[in-house]
């Protein structure tokens, strides 16, 4: 066999080549960007792994072994950014010393 057969895998549309291995950072980043997409344009109730899967180019597992559930998967995505993005406003408020937003409660 040669190297550029040793290269390609066989399939029932011919030869293929074998798919570049991404770190794990990688593959949890296009997972995290493609359910943001996902959950904004379905919702939580009607976005489906197989979707997210789809969308970030690979397999539904991947989306279970990084992150266990679609609760866990939607906390990444969409809760824990939201949750910094106000933190971080929060902060900035207080070292500006603008306390307007405390009168509002």
């Amino acid at each position: 066999m040669s190297s550029a057969q040793s290269e390609q895998q066989l399939s029932p549309e011919g030869p293929r080549r074998k798919r570049r291995l991404r770190p794990s950072e990688e593959v949890r980043t296009l997972i995290l960007a493609a359910a943001q997409r996902c959950f904004a344009t379905s919702g939580y109730a009607g976005a489906t792994t197989c979707q997210i899967a789809t969308e970030a180019g690979m397999v539904e597992n991947l989306i279970f072994t990084n992150f266990g559930n679609t609760e866990a998967l939607f906390d990444a995505a969409i809760v824990e950014p939201f949750r910094t993005a106000i933190e971080k406003f929060v902060e900035r408020l207080h070292d500006r010393g603008d306390h307007t937003l405390w009168a509002i409660s």
